[in-house]
């Protein structure tokens, strides 16, 4: 993956040592640009027209069904990746950064959330919002690969998407009381790689409970990086 994911997953956080001087200039750099592009993207800027495309009968109401009074919900297919269920709820933390000139240190919420399991993929989102309210996105999607595996894929701002392997199958079950059980009972592990992105090399999720951790890691300019964020799971109540 390009740097602007870099950046956008190792601003200084819990866990992990700092990069050297000139690994952080470089970082806080493709930051700037990161969040440049999640602001056009979150704004619209591609105002381009684009070409009529008919409608997609499989996917499109027609107007009759449109009209039609709502019936009851409908249930949402099986997941296909059923070990990663755990991942599933919105998960909220917050990170403060250093004070600069006497002002307060500014605090960074931020949040992921990943749906829950139906059909082919997992998707999440996950999104940091500063307190001068500048908010940076990422697409995410977890999906079982036609020539086997499971991929861990990441759009930082929108942008062109990186694949990371989820490691090991086996680490990714869901323990406990499992995922239809209490919250508060479920775990989960799993970790996911591609050693020829520049940074991360390396993502892993660990839930215990109620609480998540995400944790990147690789190499800047030689040295060892490893970036932590401690989430909570939201109640539906306070989404």
């Amino acid at each position: 993956m390009r740097t602007s994911f870099s950046a956008a997953r190792a601003a200084p956080g819990a866990g992990g040592e700092r990069p050297p001087i000139g690994a952080r200039s470089r970082l806080h750099s493709a930051l700037r640009a990161a969040v440049a592009i999640g602001t056009s993207a979150l704004i619209g800027c591609d105002a381009a027209p684009r070409a009529a495309r008919p409608p997609d009968p499989a996917v499109e109401p027609s107007a009759a069904q449109a009209s039609a009074p709502a019936g009851p919900v409908a249930e949402l297919p099986a997941s296909a990746l059923p070990e990663l269920d755990w991942l599933a709820g919105t998960w909220r933390g917050t990170l403060e950064r250093a004070p600069r000139g006497g002002a307060p240190a500014p605090t960074i919420v931020v949040e992921e959330t990943w749906l829950p399991g139906s059909g082919a993929a997992l998707f999440g989102v996950n999104r940091a919002i500063g307190d001068d309210g500048r908010v940076r996105f990422e697409f995410l999607r977890i999906e079982r690969c036609d020539q086997g595996g499971i991929a861990y894929i990441a759009m930082p701002g929108g942008g062109p998407a990186t694949a990371f392997m989820l490691r090991s199958p086996a680490e990714a079950n869901g323990r406990g009381a499992g995922r239809d059980g209490p919250p508060g009972s479920v775990e989960g592990h799993a970790i996911f790689e591609n050693p020829e992105h520049d940074f991360p090399t390396r993502i892993e999720y660990r839930r215990s409970g109620e609480t998540l951790v995400a944790t990147i890691s690789g190499e800047v300019e030689g040295r060892s990086v490893a970036r932590s964020w401690t989430w909570r799971l939201v109640p539906p109540s306070e989404r």
